[in-house]
């Protein structure tokens, strides 16, 4: 009987300062009916700043310009938030 291949294990991305509702979402309606012409409403501004955070691990170069050059694999990600629980900014660490 044959054995069956070990599948490999998917890294995942560990997200810390995730919010499932921020509340933004339920204090600050979309004023411009996602037009998205030339300025976004901060709805809009703070929705996309949600939909650009990455889902799944990536990888990175390190070392660039340099002799030691390689790849890290990105598997934990701190987000710092403002006031209003938006996203500000995210740090990516490498396991």
């Amino acid at each position: 009987m044959k054995d069956k291949p070990k599948k490999r294990k998917e890294p995942v991305l560990e997200i810390i300062g995730l919010i499932d509702n921020p509340k933004w979402k339920k204090l600050i309606p979309c004023i411009c009916n996602d037009q998205q012409d030339f300025k976004n409403c901060r709805n809009c501004r703070y929705q996309n700043c949600e939909d650009s955070l990455p889902r799944k691990p990536y990888e990175i170069s390190v070392g660039v310009g340099t002799k030691n050059k390689h790849r890290v694999l990105v598997t934990k990600i701190t987000i710092v938030r403002g006031s209003d629980e938006d996203i500000i900014a995210w740090r990516g660490e490498s396991s």
